[in-house]
């Protein structure tokens, strides 16, 4: 289910946030951490609700996050990935 299902024919799929990344049985799945700006593991899966909820499972540093938000336009300017990088900062420095 977390394999990349994409032909790589099709590849790259997307920018921005989409940058990176293919496609498993339902989420979307990390090939390239270098394509993001924010925070994300090798292997990592994902999906977005449709009004800005977020939840992510990064395998490599074994770390689970859920956002739940009720935003409109979903995109939301970034917020989500903002707070992702917080949480990262946050373990890094020993929740200091």
């Amino acid at each position: 289910m977390l394999d990349n299902h994409v032909p790589a024919r099709a590849m790259p799929i997307g920018g921005g946030y989409m940058a990176g990344s293919g496609w498993g049985l339902g989420f979307n799945v990390i090939l390239d951490s270098s394509a993001y700006s924010w925070p994300v593991g090798e292997g990592e899966y994902w999906w977005d609700g449709s009004s800005g909820t977020r939840f992510s499972i990064d395998p490599e540093h074994g770390i689970v996050t859920v956002i739940m938000a009720a935003v409109s336009p979903s995109r939301g300017g970034g917020f989500r990935e903002e707070w992702k990088t917080l949480v990262y900062e946050t373990i890094e420095d020993g929740g200091r």
